[in-house]
């Protein structure tokens, strides 16, 4: 690893940090919704606009990003976005049982600011760090979030089961936030983790109603394999990406991820439905479901496939990237110059 001046190491731990803040706030909406949907005395439908706007908000951030990401500086807009977010989050504390329709338009902007500087995170720290620097910048913001989500679940649990204030476990991440390897290990790994995952999966779904303990091994395995293609996923992209051009790059990964996710509940549903038909027994519907996810193991298995495709195109295209921030690097240097002799006699 290369050696790391101070300022590296504030910058290391800041940015992992304001993840790990907002995981905890998303996942306190969550778990938190039994006391939300009774603190507003909303019906099912309306709190499930939360999701919905929340899911829109995504994109909207997604597509502006994409399009105009690298027309501001990215220091600056992190900050801005940064305490947009908690201000917006805050203040959708205070609002009163009855204006539920204020909460959700004020939770909508926080997720646009949210999702715009965890995105900017990702580009800021490729800008910042090289090598296993990068390496261990993107693992510490998996293992902040992996954290936050499971505090946050902890917490919040207690919170509704003692039927508290939801606003208790929705500000605290706000609050806070307010305060040399060889180049195809990258692709490699992120193959092997795909591979491992398809695996596991197909093995979840097979032992779920045969034995628990192979079943929680294999969840736990497809877990950690999950893990490490988060990780590479976004190292594949930041190291085949013009620095110029990373913010619009993770804000177009970011895109393409939320249009496949949105569909896939009510896709997987769909399946379910039908080979369940009419039956309302608890042991059909699970059989149901173990059928809907054993019919769906060719998903991650496509996913390893893609990633050996990667393997042929990948060191040419980090090589291009490069090429093109040298380039662009030197039309700089060319244009600023030396202007000296501007003021020579």
């Amino acid at each position: 690893m290369e050696k790391m001046l101070f300022r590296d190491w504030v910058v290391l731990i800041t940015l992992p940090c304001s993840v790990m803040f907002s995981s905890f706030e998303i996942a306190g909406i969550g778990s938190l919704i039994p006391l939300i949907q009774k603190s507003f005395g909303t019906t099912d439908s309306e709190t499930a606009l939360l999701r919905t706007l929340s899911s829109a908000a995504h994109i909207t951030a997604f597509i502006a990003l994409w399009l105009f990401g690298d027309f501001m500086p990215k220091k600056r807009a992190f900050l801005l976005t940064v305490t947009l977010w908690a201000l917006l989050t805050i203040a959708s504390t205070l609002v009163s049982s009855e204006q539920y329709w204020l909460y959700l338009t004020l939770r909508s902007l926080a997720s646009v600011n949210a999702e715009v500087f965890r995105i900017l995170v990702n580009v800021l720290q490729a800008e910042h760090f090289t090598g296993k620097n990068l390496t261990a910048a993107l693992t510490l913001n998996i293992v902040g979030e992996s954290m936050a989500f499971l505090i946050a679940t902890i917490v919040n649990s207690i919170l509704v089961a003692n039927d508290s204030s939801w606003k208790l476990g929705v500000v605290f991440g706000p609050a806070l936030s307010l305060q040399s390897c060889s180049l195809l290990s990258i692709p490699i790994v992120y193959a092997a983790c795909s591979a491992l995952e398809t695996l596991s999966y197909i093995t979840e779904v097979v032992m779920i109603t045969r034995s628990f303990w192979i079943f929680s091994i294999s969840y736990f395995i497809d877990g950690i394999a999950g893990s490490g293609i988060m990780l590479n996923n976004l190292q594949l992209v930041l190291s085949t990406t013009p620095a110029g051009q990373r913010a619009s790059a993770l804000s177009l990964l970011r895109l393409t991820t939320s249009l496949g996710i949105m569909p896939g509940a009510q896709i997987m549903a769909a399946i379910s439905d039908y080979y369940r038909g009419d039956s309302s027994e608890p042991i059909d519907r699970l059989n149901a479901l173990q059928k809907t996810f054993l019919y769906t193991w060719f998903m991650p298995a496509l996913s390893t496939a893609m990633c050996l495709v990667i393997l042929r195109f990948y060191l040419l295209d980090v090589k291009r990237a490069k090429q093109i921030d040298l380039r662009d690097e030197e039309e700089s240097a060319t244009l600023m110059g030396d202007k000296s002799h501007l003021f020579d006699d």
